[in-house]
């Protein structure tokens, strides 16, 4: 029974790490990963007086289940919806079989324990199945266009947007400080038209009512901003979030506060915002690539003639803005641009 026990607990708190290590790294979701944690450390630490008693009963060479496993070949995951639920239902076994066995064993408490976290697990299943289900992993596109009618040559937003949609850039976000919320509005419905159309993902920044009444796919908001956890209630789950950043004690906070992506910048000192701060360079960038799991677009000071040094400490999406509004020819200053970082990326691999 002793290695009943061994057996089903290791079965157990395998199965939560599996599913906890995907919602830690592929999803970084930090509520959902936190309870899963916990209810693996409550199962792993139950039994902490009978550790030496359970390695002394086990005994992996005579166990005629590998022999039944390689047989049957019953596990075939195919996808991280079936890995999740596959390792589910393995944990809610053993939990089943764990209960049986402490009852057996006259350990009641134990058995309560078992009993309440399998309970448990049923809740998290769903919550976790339909959060894959809603929140698909992004990823940042090489080229990130930002509007800046200031530095535009007189040309509209509207005629900014088509510009960058005609050399096939698939993200821009929609950055105005300076026009009335009317005048934002108007512009984000034409816009919000022109990027569905041509399946390009369109950001606003700042301006969460806008986002919502356009219904953008997402918004990217500053420090001095709302808290990303009360702007997630507003636009809920399916909705992206972009956080700027400018330190590693940032970037980590949005990270784990549920950001979908951060900024990192300014990478050089740059004009195109007032009040910025100052340029944080290549190092912080180079920390975020090292330390950051979410996807990070370097923004600030940006040029053709820069995006070497950026694209080296491991950039894989850039933010270029007034060298491309400023442009006499968008359409094809964004294409030359996106082929120099495909070909920097190309040349590296």
């Amino acid at each position: 029974m002793y290695r009943l026990m061994d057996s089903n607990i290791n079965r157990v708190c395998e199965g939560f790490r599996v599913i906890e290590d995907i919602l830690r790294f592929k999803y970084n979701e930090l509520n959902l990963t936190k309870r899963l944690k916990v209810s693996r450390h409550r199962i792993r630490t139950s039994l902490y007086q009978l550790d030496k008693t359970l390695l002394h009963h086990r005994d992996v060479q005579s166990d005629i289940g590998l022999i039944v496993d390689q047989d049957l070949n019953l596990e075939e995951f195919k996808s991280i919806e079936s890995i999740i639920l596959g390792n589910f239902k393995r944990v809610q076994e053993g939990l089943r079989t764990l209960e049986e066995i402490a009852k057996s064993l006259n350990r009641f408490e134990e058995n309560t324990l078992f009993k309440e976290v399998r309970y448990v697990t049923y809740n998290l299943e769903r919550e976790i199945i339909f959060y894959i289900e809603e929140k698909p992993l992004l990823t940042l596109p090489s080229l990130y266009g930002i509007t800046y009618l200031k530095g535009s040559r007189g040309r509209s937003n509207i005629d900014i947007v088509e510009e960058f949609i005609k050399a096939d850039l698939k993200l821009i976000q929609y950055r105005e400080k300076d026009l009335s919320q009317k005048e934002k509005l108007k512009e984000c419905i034409k816009i919000r038209e022109l990027t569905s159309k041509n399946n390009v993902t369109f950001i606003v920044n700042d301006d969460i009512d806008i986002a919502l009444l356009v219904d953008a796919d997402g918004v990217h908001i500053g420090q001095d901003d709302l808290p990303i956890n009360r702007v997630r209630k507003l636009i809920g789950k399916n909705k992206i979030i972009g956080v700027s950043t400018h330190s590693p004690s940032q970037a980590k906070k949005a990270e784990l506060d549920g950001a979908d992506y951060i900024g990192v910048g300014p990478i050089f000192p740059t004009k195109t915002k007032v009040n910025v701060c100052k340029a944080v360079g290549l190092d912080y960038l180079k920390w975020v690539e090292k330390n950051i799991s979410i996807p990070f677009v370097a923004i600030g000071g940006i040029k053709e003639a820069n995006i070497d040094s950026v694209l080296s400490q491991g950039a894989k999406s850039v933010a270029i803005v007034s060298e491309l509004t400023l442009s006499n020819d968008i359409s094809s200053k964004v294409k030359a641009v996106i082929r120099k970082i495909e070909e920097k990326s190309y040349n590296e691999v």
